[in-house]
């Protein structure tokens, strides 16, 4: 059994060790479970402590011809997330 980590510490331990060893980008797939609110939770976390680093994959991104290298998304997270915005209930 492990104990309760909070999020906001993870993302904190991937900014400060993440590109230590290599600099090449790190992916953090997200799956989506929670409601809007919490997404938004996760959204503000995310940019305020990683928010310089993030690329995000556009929602297009089967439109384009070429993808960034990884040369040119070095120290970068790129984030991927499944599931769809879910709207709280008033």
């Amino acid at each position: 059994m492990t104990s309760k980590i909070l999020f906001s510490d993870v993302i904190s331990a991937l900014k400060e060790h993440a590109f230590k060893k290599y600099d090449y980008p790190l992916i953090l797939s997200f799956e989506m479970h929670c409601d809007l609110k919490g997404q938004e939770k996760v959204a503000q976390i995310l940019k305020g402590t990683i928010g310089d680093q993030i690329y995000s994959i556009p929602d297009n991104n089967d439109t384009f011809k070429y993808f960034p290298s990884p040369e040119s998304l070095k120290n970068k997270f790129i984030i991927k997330r499944k599931g769809r915005v879910k709207k709280t209930s008033e």
